[in-house]
């Protein structure tokens, strides 16, 4: 299951994800909040996945298996922490994600 957080709602990525997205990011937008993303993959892998300014959390403990290897360096390589956070770039990574966990 994987679940997206932004700026502390929560939506599973199940359901019509991509109009929240948008709703959310232009809400947040207009009332001069600065956005974050936080996007938890669960399961087995069980990982976090922050864009932008997010809260602080708890660290994880011990070494990643090697699936959560993979997810952590697809994350990097996606390069969405470095692009800006917009509703279009936020989708467009969600959809690609939602194929990597499929050939996991």
């Amino acid at each position: 299951m994987v679940e997206v957080e932004i700026n502390g709602e929560k939506r599973c990525l199940t359901d019509r994800y991509e109009t929240w997205v948008s709703q959310r990011m232009r809400k947040l937008r207009l009332q001069g909040q600065e956005i974050w993303v936080r996007i938890h993959v669960g399961g087995d892998l069980n990982f976090l996945l922050p864009i932008g300014p997010c809260p602080a959390m708890g660290v994880g403990s011990g070494e990643l298996s090697p699936r959560q290897e993979n997810l952590c360096n697809f994350f990097r390589r996606s390069g969405i922490k470095d692009r800006p956070i917009q509703p279009g770039t936020i989708i467009s990574f969600l959809k690609d994600l939602k194929r990597f966990l499929r050939g996991l």
